[in-house]
């Protein structure tokens, strides 16, 4: 017989998109990565216990009042030889990542990672 539950461990994919073609003279790459993990700790599509009621929403559920939903952030630094020279893009890399901590929401989760030809993790 199947098993249908969920499992109990997250499943991560990765998909990655850039512009193959830069155009005469260009110097820049840039890449949209998405990350979307299943299974592992989601509540299969129950909505969570709500604090208390407030308009337009179904009592028992979502985020209490004054609350935002929880939220996880992954920050990946490109770590790679091209980051070497010159010697700013390393440092504007390290102080752009510092500046988007700075802007998370307190109780936000995050993660840094160190990208060349494998990821690491950072923090």
């Amino acid at each position: 017989m199947a098993n249908f539950s969920k499992s109990n461990v997250p499943q991560f994919s990765v998909e990655v998109y850039q512009n193959a073609f830069l155009p005469e003279g260009g110097r820049e790459v840039n890449a949209i990565v998405t990350v979307t993990s299943t299974g592992g700790g989601t509540t299969g599509g129950i909505p969570l216990p709500r604090a208390a009621a407030s308009p337009g929403h179904v009592p028992g559920y979502g985020p209490g009042p004054g609350q935002a939903p929880s939220a996880a952030v992954v920050l990946m630094v490109d770590c790679s030889g091209s980051m070497d020279y010159p010697p700013t893009k390393m440092r504007n890399a390290r102080d752009a990542t510092a500046a988007a901590i700075d802007t998370l929401r307190e109780g936000t989760r995050f993660a840094v990672v160190a990208g060349t030809h494998v990821a690491k993790d950072v923090y």
